[in-house]
Parts: structure tokens; sequence; C-alpha cells
């Protein structure tokens, strides 16, 4: 029984490994850029700015409430489409929130005023980060994609302000999910993961 093993025992584990690497899954967590997998070996990155998230306590609300700043940056190695970015925040305790995101005016985000974020926006969902507007993006072989194309080799910087309700704890981890399809219509989810301290 034992002398036969190796031999087929090495085909097995051919089979999982070849079986392993055959599977697509556009899933990638990350501390830091993340990538979008490309079949020419340029790839796109997802990353953050800053490397640390920082509590800012909200004027005129006295419970606590706070936000952070963040700038989500898509550098396009190939053509990208931004399909939606989503955000969540666990605590050191483990408790798991949604905050309400909104987008940060101007041209200097990490030093725009508190004063100057909008305090309202229309039917805010909480944990998704509003896209710049943009039509439908014809991909062929494809129905069109909603979404906020970047062009192979460009960029596009999406600054959020994020607030978090009374009660939160301002030390956890922020987790960025951004949903992307490519120019062939091939969808999937970066997903990277920022420290916020105070």
């Amino acid at each position: 029984m034992f002398r036969g093993f190796p031999r087929y025992g090495v085909l097995l584990l051919f089979l999982a490994l070849f079986s392993a690497s055959a599977c697509d899954d556009a899933k990638v967590v990350a501390t830091g850029p993340s990538g979008m997998p490309s079949d020419t070996g340029v790839q796109t990155t997802f990353s953050f700015q800053p490397v640390t998230l920082h509590p800012e306590f909200l004027p005129a609300v006295p419970c606590g409430a706070f936000g952070t700043r963040i700038i989500v940056v898509v550098s396009g190695g190939t053509t990208v489409i931004v399909r939606g970015i989503g955000f969540s925040f666990t605590d050191r305790n483990g408790h798991t929130t949604l905050p309400l995101v909104k987008p940060i005016p101007g041209s200097s985000p990490l030093t725009t005023p508190l004063t100057a974020i909008p305090s309202t926006f229309p039917i805010p969902t909480p944990g998704v980060g509003p896209l710049p507007e943009a039509s439908p993006i014809p991909v062929p072989g494809f129905p069109p994609i909603k979404g906020v194309s970047v062009p192979a080799g460009g960029s596009l910087t999406l600054p959020f302000f994020l607030v978090f309700d009374c009660g939160v704890i301002t030390d956890g981890t922020v987790v960025v999910a951004v949903d992307h399809a490519d120019d062939r219509g091939r969808m999937g989810t970066s997903e990277m993961r920022v420290r916020l301290a105070q």
C-alpha cells in the first residue's frame, strides 16, 4: 500500500495545485495598495491616503460623534471601471459599523475645513461612497457597465469623509471595498484595510 502512494500522491497533489491555481478569486485583501489582475502583467492598483486615519470630532455635536478623511486612489495600469466603493469599520472590541460617507469638495481634501464639507447630501446609504456622475460605459460583448472609467495609465482620486455616530470607539480598522470591472467585462472586488487611531 505505501509503495503505491508516492505515485498516486504526486498525481493528486498536482491535480489539487492545478485546481487551486485555476480558481479566479478577484477578492484581494491588503493592508496597502492592492492590484487588479491583468493578462498583460500591467496592473491597476487601488490605494489610499493617508497611511493611518485619524478621528476629527464634529463641531457642535456633544456626544463625541466623529469623522475621518480618506482618499481612495485608483491607478489604471489597464482600463478599469469603478462600479462602487463601500466602507465599514470594526473597532478594537470587534463591533462593526457602517459610516455615512460624504465626498470632500475642493482641491485639497486633507486640509479642507470641516465646515466646508456638506453636512447633508441626497439619501445617504450607510457605508456606500457616492461616485461622480457617470453614464453607462460600453463594453464589447456585454451590457454597458455603470461606473467611473479610469483609462490605462490614468488615475482617479476619490476623497471621502466618513462620519461615525455617537458611541463608536475611535480605534480600529476601516475596510474599503472597491467594486470594479475591466474593459473586457470581468468584474471583481479589491479590499484594503487601513488603521484608524488617535
